[in-house]
């Protein structure tokens, strides 16, 4: 569906003009009926479709793979309504203990193919929302996407935002501080640009539960094939995948402190808690929270769990190309046994992915 200027709300341009700097000057723009404008240096920045357009091009920043392979994104990650759904029930509902939402202005932090940019307007996260990647070719997906009057799609970079210091009230993403090859720049930016008193909430990836569920996998196989008379001949490339993946986690975690030598990976970061907390307030926050993802699934942590160590192992399989369904890892109930220890014991504090919510001073 093609959205023109006459479908907006003209209110939206206006909140995010007086919140962008130009790209060219970071002089102010201003919302001139068809454009963004702005006066000191005389450019002008189309607006079409919900997608404002700049002359800048990121793409040595983030790789071939968000330029060849946006079309397909959310195909290949399950970024399906569902999902939009749940994580803008579940960023809300988290948020909501720490500000007053909607909040009036969002800025979406690599919003891709603004699968959460979804889920956030479903939910009530802002009245409106500024919602920003390092690739054009995400942007389009997401403003093809999105019908909504409330969000405004345009390329950034999040180590050098050109938007106005203290102009946003809530900054969010999903898994994207873990991507950032300079984390403390980047963090100065966020608060920056926030309100004194604003909010910002990321998913992002843990070591200490990401290493966990690496163990669950590894047992789960394990125990499959002490368990399986004949075990399925996938079970071998599954085993030595599975190695390999738990072999990549400590990689990432053993350099942790020499970013250099993980400057050519997509994911540079497996979170500490107590590494990321100091970063955060040096960065100018005031506090530093970190709840588990799975602390707001409704549906049980051991069940999450279980679904969680199955979809990895499935994903395995199909970046080896392997063709046929992989092994049922649920048969004889001790991958389920091993959840509910997991989930007891580890997932309350430790789980794979959390929320870090940053509040602005």
């Amino acid at each position: 569906m093609q959205k023109t200027i006459a479908d907006h709300t003209p209110s939206i341009y206006d909140s995010v003009a007086e919140s962008l700097l130009c790209f060219d000057c970071r002089g102010r723009l201003v919302w001139n009926g068809s454009q963004m404008e702005c006066r000191a240096c005389n450019s002008f920045f189309p607006v079409h479709n919900y997608l404002i357009y700049r002359g800048a091009d990121f793409k040595d920043a983030y790789g071939e793979w968000f330029k060849q392979g946006a079309s397909s994104y959310d195909e290949e990650h399950n970024l399906n309504s569902d999902w939009s759904n749940f994580f803008g029930s579940i960023t809300v509902k988290t948020l909501n203990r720490y500000t007053k939402l909607p909040a009036r202005l969002a800025l979406e932090i690599g919003c891709g193919t603004g699968a959460h940019t979804r889920g956030y307007l479903a939910h009530g996260l802002a009245e409106n929302i500024l919602a920003t990647d390092i690739s054009a070719e995400m942007l389009a997906q997401a403003a093809n996407k999105t019908d909504c009057e409330r969000a405004i799609f345009c390329l950034q970079d999040v180590h050098d935002l050109t938007i106005a210091p203290g102009s946003i009230d809530v900054v969010a993403g999903a898994s994207i501080l873990h991507h950032l090859a300079d984390l403390p720049t980047c963090l100065r930016q966020i608060s920056k640009v926030l309100t004194p008193g604003g909010v910002a909430i990321f998913l992002e990836p843990f070591f200490v539960g990401h290493r966990m569920q690496a163990y669950a996998l590894r047992f789960a196989l394990a125990e499959f094939a002490a368990a399986t008379p004949n075990p399925p001949e996938e079970l071998g490339l599954l085993r030595k995948m599975a190695a390999s993946y738990a072999g990549s986690l400590e990689y990432c975690h053993h350099n942790r402190h020499t970013p250099e030598v993980l400057a050519a990976q997509d994911d540079k970061h497996l979170f500490i808690r107590e590494e990321l907390r100091p970063l955060a307030l040096a960065a100018g926050f005031e506090t530093v929270v970190f709840e588990g993802l799975y602390d707001v699934v409704p549906s049980g942590r051991e069940t999450v769990i279980r679904d969680v160590v199955i979809d990895i192992a499935s994903s395995l399989l199909k970046e080896a190309h392997f063709e046929g369904p992989p092994p049922d890892l649920r048969t004889g109930g001790f991958l389920d046994d091993f959840s509910r220890f997991y989930a007891e014991f580890f997932m309350t504090d430790f789980s794979p992915q959390e929320f870090c919510v940053f509040v602005n001073a």
